[in-house]
């Protein structure tokens, strides 16, 4: 029996190959649990290579994405608080303590977030996604591409696009394709990630600029997109889960922080 996808075979279940690669990606997930750091790539597969080498920058797009999707949430719910409600000017964004309440606020979320960055469900996501959708000698090639000059390049822009794309597509205030807006909000969304994305996604080198694009026209190239898409916008719907049970089962000790931070209002 041989599962399928758009556009793309994928090999028996029953096949050696796959059997082996998942053995090779379950033994990397102990060492990296145990060890605590990734192994030589040298040494490794070429999905532990793959892992190895995309593992930050996911983590860091992903924190991107839940940044972006949720910081208008998390500020409409300190500029809403009940004990700032006669508050007037003296509760605004520009407040002093506004902002206490801000950050205290921002604060749980980014527990939230970095509970699952950091646990080891960022790469088995990516071992799944991998061994799902690249073959493995396409799995060597896209090893090879990242490896090669254009690497940090194609790494760059399928950052990007994953972010730009989760975000737009999570929430029905986004526009879509083809309506007003869409262009716009794009290259909105392109200027944020490009001044918040971090030392984590590495930089375009215009001179790899078309290497890297002909890369991401290729078949593997857009095989590794659907990676990227797969990993980054699963794991924004699982700590979207946890940051609304955070939401939900701490609403009282949430509440009680904004009403210290509006009582320090002047």
């Amino acid at each position: 029996m041989t599962n399928r996808q758009p556009g793309n075979r994928r090999e028996p279940i029953a096949d050696p190959r796959r059997v082996a690669r998942k053995a090779r990606t379950a033994w990397l997930a102990l060492v990296v649990a145990f060890a605590g750091a990734p192994l030589d790539s040298a040494d490794a597969s070429s999905d532990e290579a793959i892992l190895a080498k995309l593992t930050a920058p996911m983590s860091a797009v992903v924190r991107l994405v839940e940044d972006e999707k949720w910081r208008s949430l998390l500020d409409e719910i300190v500029q809403k608080a009940p004990a700032a409600a006669s508050l007037g000017t003296r509760w605004t964004p520009q407040s002093e303590a506004w902002q206490k309440a801000r950050a205290a606020l921002g604060a749980r979320f980014t527990r939230g977030v970095e509970t699952y960055v950091k646990s080891d469900q960022m790469a088995r996501a990516l071992q799944a996604a991998l061994a799902d959708t690249i073959s493995t000698d396409d799995a060597a090639v896209y090893e090879k591409a990242l490896d090669g000059p254009a690497g940090p390049t194609i790494i760059r822009y399928q950052a990007t696009s994953a972010f730009v794309a989760s975000v737009m597509s999570s929430s029905p205030r986004e526009p879509r394709y083809g309506q007003p807006g869409w262009m716009e909000r794009m290259t909105t969304l392109r200027k944020i990630f490009d001044e918040r994305a971090g030392a984590a996604v590495p930089r375009e080198d215009p001179a790899q600029k078309a290497a890297a694009g002909k890369f991401l026209g290729d078949p593997i190239g857009r095989k590794g997109a659907q990676v990227w898409m797969s990993v980054v916008g699963k794991a924004a719907l699982k700590i979207d889960g946890v940051i609304n049970l955070m939401l939900f089962d701490e609403q009282k000790t949430i509440q009680l922080e904004l009403t210290g931070a509006a009582a320090t209002a002047r």
